[in-house]
């Protein structure tokens, strides 16, 4: 719990919210920030592994207008990001899952497509399907790899333009990422390679 925050609602028109190391992000001030700040399109909640679970997804997809996700070193699980990438591929559909993102007028949805161009996720294999299924429109992916995984299937992000690889110490060469590299170099403005 942060010392001396202040109460969420003083901040009716918050854009960007970034938790740095002076505070971890828990499931309850997403939770309080939810029902607050709507308009919020930078959220930052990264190394709060063990203080932001999949309890914060609902949360999460309040933010209708999100365009900048990073959740890495948290404690989302794999099933949580598959229900997270979901939503965030659709925010504004009829779902009963996200009513709040609905656009309505005279009780019309009307469906809304994310505007979500930047993630950030400590990446398990099971994720790269779901990116590409959920997320199409991300122009900008930064990747933290605890393990091996086949990199090459986020060749059919076709926005991408941005690329970030942390690669945290398991791999001896850099091969899967360089292979993915030399399918989308060519379109790539931004590249970062970290190996810890």
């Amino acid at each position: 719990v942060l010392w001396n925050m202040p109460r969420f609602e003083m901040f009716p028109n918050m854009k960007t919210l970034e938790f740095c190391s002076w505070g971890k992000c828990t499931d309850e001030t997403l939770a309080m920030l939810a029902d607050s700040a709507a308009e919020l399109r930078y959220l930052r909640v990264t190394d709060s592994e063990e203080s932001m679970t999949d309890r914060s997804i609902d949360f999460i997809l309040k933010f209708c207008n999100l365009t900048h996700l990073d959740i890495s070193c948290t404690h989302i699980s794999p099933e949580g990001k598959e229900r997270l990438f979901e939503g965030l591929g659709f925010l504004g559909q009829n779902s009963d899952s996200i009513p709040d993102c609905r656009r309505t007028d005279d009780s019309v949805s009307e469906p809304r497509k994310t505007s979500l161009n930047y993630l950030s996720v400590d990446l398990q294999p099971s994720d790269v399907n779901l990116i590409i299924e959920h997320l199409q429109e991300l122009t900008a992916l930064e990747l933290v790899l605890f393990e091996e995984c086949n990199l090459i299937p986020l060749k059919q992000l076709k926005r991408l333009v941005s690329l970030s690889i942390r690669n945290e110490g398991f791999y001896s060469a850099f091969s899967p990422v360089g292979d993915l590299i030399l399918e989308v170099g060519a379109r790539l403005v931004i590249l970062r390679l970290h190996v810890h």
